[in-house]
């Protein structure tokens, strides 16, 4: 018994830090999280798989015509607090960022049945940025087949897969802003 509980603070603390895509399921909205998120600097930068979906204007959208463009490519879902909290801090960071060759790609991964939920959180949490639909979880079978959310990918001028986080936390905003600015100068 005393096992047990010793392990659960272990995994009540792993399942705030990200949440794990499951349609059928809502984890709890948790308050604010503690430990640090998987990220991952690609040792070697792959090309990012281009996709095309639909965005909440009802146009076809696809990764390759940003090229040319950084861009930061976030998977989330509506009932995702920590994914919540990352479209906030990025709506901002693209406020703050104008017309700088940066782009915020958000793809929903919510089922069909919640487009309409999903486009009036997106609109809000302030999101001036596209939200895309993956209802069939085609793009995110690619770039994030354990189904965690938030999951995102930033991707250089050449379309590049230069870094991957999983999971956000309110303090990590400094940081995906100083990558982000990083790609700019290059």
């Amino acid at each position: 018994m005393r096992i047990k509980l010793t392990l659960l603070p272990a995994l009540v603390l792993l399942a705030m830090v990200s949440c794990k895509s499951a349609p059928e399921t809502k984890p709890a909205d948790s308050g604010a999280v503690t430990a640090a998120t998987a990220e991952e600097k690609t040792a070697e930068a792959l090309p990012a798989a281009d996709f095309t979906l639909r965005d909440d204007k009802g146009r076809m959208q696809s990764l390759s015509s940003y090229k040319g463009k950084v861009v930061w490519l976030t998977f989330w879902a509506t009932w995702c607090h920590a994914c919540k909290n990352e479209m906030k801090h990025l709506a901002a960071l693209k406020r703050e960022l104008g017309d700088a060759d940066f782009e915020v790609l958000a793809i929903d991964t919510d089922g069909p049945d919640r487009v309409s939920e999903a486009q009036a959180q997106a609109r809000a949490l302030g999101v001036n940025f596209p939200v895309l639909f993956d209802s069939d979880s085609r793009v995110m079978s690619k770039y994030n087949p354990s189904g965690e959310l938030p999951f995102s990918v930033l991707i250089d001028r050449k379309g590049m897969r230069r870094h991957v986080q999983r999971g956000f936390l309110a303090g990590e905003g400094a940081a995906i802003e100083e990558r982000i600015r990083a790609l700019l100068a290059e």
